[in-house]
């Protein structure tokens, strides 16, 4: 089944479009904030071990 889409006087609404933007901002977010976890923990580690 094809998705249409839908249109106004405002122009073209891609619902689909922006839940899937939506989720993937979130995706990349959530990655972002991993590495940062990650980067803080080596950091931490690798102060440790030099002391």
């Amino acid at each position: 089944m094809k998705k249409v889409l839908t249109v106004t006087m405002d122009g073209i609404r891609y619902p689909d479009y922006r839940k899937a933007r939506n989720e993937m901002q979130e995706l990349v977010r959530a990655q972002k904030n991993v590495e940062r976890f990650f980067a803080e923990e080596k950091e931490n580690t690798e102060k440790t071990q030099t002391r």
